[in-house]
């Protein structure tokens, strides 16, 4: 990943080169649209910290309640890149109740609520017009 939220040319761990999605404002680039996305942190233990992403089944860790959310929202772009190659995008979306946004929109998504020490945000993730 670079810092700008959008995996480079370079193969990662999965083999995938390059990503479809970005979690980084992306400013004036193009984006054919993009969901929206609740990441909940809490600090396990260990005192790692632990992030979920809903709607979607991905996770992320870090040392840091940003490292840890950094790390989520990176799997959750290769998590999409991977339902994309697969064609499966139209039956996960459905399946988790997730919007595609075409058009600028005030982020919503179902929120979970918080215990006490966790923390949550609302992410958006772009598909890349480029691509």
């Amino acid at each position: 990943m670079t810092s700008n939220g959008h995996a480079t040319g370079s193969t990662n761990g999965n083999g995938v080169r390059g990503s479809r999605w970005s979690y980084q404002n992306l400013g004036e680039n193009p984006t054919k649209g993009h969901v929206v996305v609740w990441v909940q942190v809490h600090q396990d233990r260990t005192g790692y910290f632990i992030a979920k992403v809903s709607p979607f089944p991905v996770s992320g860790f870090g040392g840091s309640v940003d490292e840890a959310m950094q790390d989520a929202l990176g799997a959750t772009t290769l998590y999409l890149d991977m339902v994309d190659l697969e064609g499966q995008r139209e039956v996960v979306f459905r399946e988790h109740n997730v919007e595609f946004y075409t058009e600028a929109s005030e982020p919503h998504a179902v929120t979970n609520p918080l215990s006490l020490g966790e923390v949550g945000s609302l992410q958006r993730l772009s598909e890349l017009a480029c691509n």
